[in-house]
This record gives C-alpha cells, sequence and structure tokens, in this order.
C-alpha cells in the first residue's frame, strides 16, 4: 500500500501536445538550439510574415534547420 501510493505520487507526468512549427521550435531551442541554427519562436514567425507566406501562394524555400521552416511553411500554406 504504501509503495503504490508512493509511486503514484513521484511517478514522473507529461502532457502531449499537438506537433507544430510553434511547438518543434520551442523543443528545439531549449534541448539543441544549434540544430536549428538558433532560431527561436518569434523569429520563425517574423520570417514567415516578412516572406508573405500566406494559403494559395507559391513558395520556393531552401532548408538548413532540418526541415523547420519547410514544415513551417507547409503549415501556414494550409498542408498540415
Amino acid at each position: 500500500k504504501w509503495l503504490k501510493k508512493k509511486s503514484a505520487k513521484h511517478a514522473p507526468q507529461f502532457v502531449t501536445l499537438k506537433p507544430s512549427s510553434l511547438t518543434l521550435c520551442r523543443a528545439y531551442f531549449h534541448k539543441e538550439p544549434q540544430r536549428i541554427c538558433n532560431l527561436r519562436e518569434d523569429t520563425l514567425a517574423r520570417l514567415l510574415t516578412l516572406s508573405n507566406v500566406q494559403a494559395g501562394s507559391r513558395v520556393l524555400a531552401v532548408d538548413s534547420m532540418n526541415g523547420l521552416m519547410l514544415g513551417a511553411v507547409a503549415e501556414r500554406l494550409g498542408g498540415a
């Protein structure tokens, strides 16, 4: 009885989130920022806004951030 109570109290708890470009950018930035060229989520949003990526537009993108930028563009275009 005591072991069951203690294991329930100290069991690891986590919340699963739907993967989006924002959550992936946050996770990569906190774990290994070099993999995404030290790009924060606000910088990613600013890049997408300034490049005028919107649904229905034609986009040519080159990515060196493990597909994060291309994923964000695809999400913005409505492909995700």
